[in-house]
């Protein structure tokens, strides 16, 4: 994870690649639905590109001259094959692979689209421009024949950009969007990209997906006018490298993040001495709104960080409920701070609410809120967590906040076998209350305060009265 300052992931510039390979359609926008009276076209890769395509006997060769011939609402039937051709798109329309292994797969990509947070250009294999809403269905989306026309950091690599644009990706792959081993460190390489313009919107649904083998983030939804809504898709990092630190999904800035019976796991950064640049399974910075459900969690150094830095939109209500978060890791040799836990509240003060969540094997502590107010824990299960189960903590390094976490609310959880400590409130936390929990068999202490004005009732410790400082198991 890198914590963002005013924007994407540093993305940069290089010359022009590669020579223009995309269709750009340039018909009349449409912002109905992308599916209805536009009729159906044929594609297969046996057909030949003339005509109208409206023949099942008759199909066209390629999805990008389809793309052309097909009015506003309409369906492209795609039979199996692979099709190498960019894809740009801004008419309204449906793209479904019908005929078994549906591949995109270009060797060339010409700089298709801009960024909503920076003047890099986009090379993007789908790009779905201003005003269009496109639904894509049962096909591959694969990068491997385009890395090797980048040869710096000044171009983004994207497989799927929805840019001011609306739709829905569903049963689909997205992978292979990389850069060379040299170059893996560019910040680059976005699987799924969903992105807003100041003043416009995208509302994007991803459903059943795979997104793996990315550069920097499997899915990313950025921008205030951005909503994202994944369900059941699985999102999986190159595991533990020294050259990126990557995120499975990232929210930032967004209007609305809505994450439901995912699995997103193998973020990893080995490289020492950058507290800041962790991995994570899910980034979350300064979101509008946030409902994380269900979801599964695992093999990542953070799998879950909630945080604010005050650049996005005024964070609303962030529920984390009911999802399984285990195995956080830290594969820095010798260890690195701030590495391992399962799921981090950072500098927040907007209502948080982590319920009903299983988190345990993380490297360091389950459950942690750095100089975060106004989190509720609860119901929560933390187990053999190789710190503490819950900590209540002070500002992280990399953290916006300067003061230690307030007004927090841990009540019904159980911690119990971790190495340290049960439910922890470290030094200079106040006005929190802890209450109903159950604490057992933890190393050090079930229940400890090391700071001050902290509220702890009806907590029960097996040992008994197992507390530092004496009193706090009930």
């Amino acid at each position: 994870m890198r914590l963002i300052r005013g924007g994407r992931l540093c993305l940069a510039a290089l010359a022009g690649v590669g020579a223009l390979a995309s269709v750009a359609v340039m018909a009349t926008q449409d912002v109905a639905g992308a599916t209805g009276s536009g009729g159906t076209l044929y594609v297969s890769s046996t057909g030949q590109d003339t005509g109208t395509c409206r023949a099942s006997a008759h199909p066209c060769a390629t999805i990008a001259y389809a793309i052309t011939q097909a009015s506003p609402s309409a369906t492209i039937d795609v039979g199996s094959g692979t099709y190498p051709q960019q894809l740009v798109i801004n008419k309204s329309l449906s793209i479904v692979g019908t005929g078994g292994h549906v591949t995109v797969d270009p060797s060339t990509l010409a700089a298709s689209d801009t960024d909503s947070d920076s003047s890099t250009p986009q090379y993007a294999i789908v790009d779905v421009t201003s005003g269009a809403n496109v639904t894509m269905s049962n096909l591959v989306v694969d990068g491997t024949n385009a890395q090797s026309q980048f040869t710096g950091c000044g171009d983004d690599f994207v497989g799927v950009y929805y840019h001011d644009s609306s739709g829905a990706l569903k049963s689909s792959t997205v992978e292979n969007v990389e850069l060379s081993p040299s170059l893996f460190g560019c910040q680059d390489g976005l699987g799924v990209y969903v992105a807003s313009d100041a003043g416009d919107l995208s509302s994007v649904k991803l459903t059943g997906d795979t997104v793996k083998a990315y550069d920097k983030n499997g899915i990313t939804c950025d921008d205030a006018g951005t909503s994202c809504t994944v369900n059941t898709t699985t999102v999986t990092g190159v595991g533990p490298t020294s050259l990126i630190a990557q995120n499975g999904i990232q929210g930032y800035a967004t209007g609305s993040l809505k994450l439901n019976g995912d699995t997103v796991s193998a973020d990893s950064y080995t490289t020492p001495g950058y507290p800041s640049y962790q991995a994570t399974g899910l980034l979350v910075i300064d979101v509008a709104s946030l409902s994380a459900s269900s979801n599964t969690l695992s093999a990542n150094d953070i799998n879950a960080y909630l945080g604010s830095d005050g650049t996005g939109p005024a964070p609303g209500t962030w529920t984390f409920s009911g999802n399984t978060v285990t195995g956080a890791t830290d594969n820095v040799p010798g260890g690195e701070a701030g590495y391992g836990d399962g799921v981090q509240v950072d500098s927040t003060t907007n209502p948080v609410y982590l319920t009903g969540n299983v988190v345990k094997g993380s490297a360091e502590n389950g459950i942690i809120t750095l100089g975060a107010s106004n989190v509720t824990l609860q119901g929560n299960t933390t187990n053999q967590n190789t710190g503490d189960g819950i900590d209540l903590g002070a500002p992280a390094s990399y953290s916006v906040s300067t003061t230690p976490s307030s007004h927090d609310t841990v009540s019904g959880n159980t911690s119990k076998s971790n190495g340290l400590d049960g439910i922890l409130a470290e030094a200079g936390t106040t006005a929190n209350t802890i209450t109903g929990n159950t604490a057992k068999s933890n190393v050090r202490y079930d229940l400890e305060d090391r700071g001050s004005g902290n509220t702890w009732t009806s907590n029960a410790c097996k040992p008994a009265f197992d507390s530092n400082r004496p009193g706090l198991c009930s």
